[in-house]
């Protein structure tokens, strides 16, 4: 049995947590069982598996997106809002681009829509191809977009926002030196209450 049918389970699928693509239950298991290396190789050779997943999620959202519209459903509508961020990026899987799936502890899967070529010629192995429409993606958060503008644009908004929270992290730092400096600790402390 090939390792890449494990993934063709119908129970398998990605879900929308926040504003980032995972891997439901059955998927992070195998994921674990698997590491997540080989599932991004496997999925990498195998792109079909992650669109049959996608477009369980973009007709979650087409189904959202009619109820939000025409039936005025507010769970639907609240609903709708990461799905429409997930759109971009499934617009983006279908010109060529890369998706990222985040995993637990900060890793991630990237598989990109092109398929690996493995032709042997010789000793030599013909790579990855580079998809026919380049995309750029952020190493903050893992946004893909279609062009150096928008790109430049979420770096921009993704660097100041980073800045805030060093800041932040920055001034709370300060915070907690100050009050730890300002009143030394009394190393013979049982005698100063005689």
């Amino acid at each position: 049995m090939a390792v890449y049918a494990v993934f063709e389970d119908s129970a398998l699928g990605l879900d929308i947590r926040g504003y980032k693509l995972v891997p439901n239950d059955a998927l992070l298991t195998r994921a674990c069982i698997y590491t997540p290396e080989i599932v991004e190789a496997v999925l990498s050779e195998h792109p079909e598996i992650v669109g049959l997943w996608l477009k369980k999620l973009h007709d979650k959202y087409l189904t959202l997106k009619r109820s939000c519209e025409f039936e005025n459903d507010p769970v639907a509508c609240f609903n709708l809002l990461p799905l429409k961020q997930f759109e971009k990026h499934f617009q983006s899987w279908q010109d060529g681009g890369i998706i990222t799936i985040s995993l637990p502890k900060g890793s991630v899967i990237r598989v990109s829509n092109v398929k690996r070529q493995a032709a042997i010629s010789g000793k030599s192995i013909a790579a990855h191809q580079a998809p026919a429409n380049p995309c750029f993606v952020c190493s903050i958060c893992s946004a893909a977009s279609k062009d150096g503008g928008e790109y430049s644009q979420h770096r921009i908004r993704e660097t100041k926002m980073m800045r805030k929270k060093a800041a932040i992290v920055h001034d709370t730092a300060e915070k907690k030196v100050v009050k730890t400096t300002e009143i030394p600790p009394n190393p013979i402390w049982w005698l100063s209450y005689r």
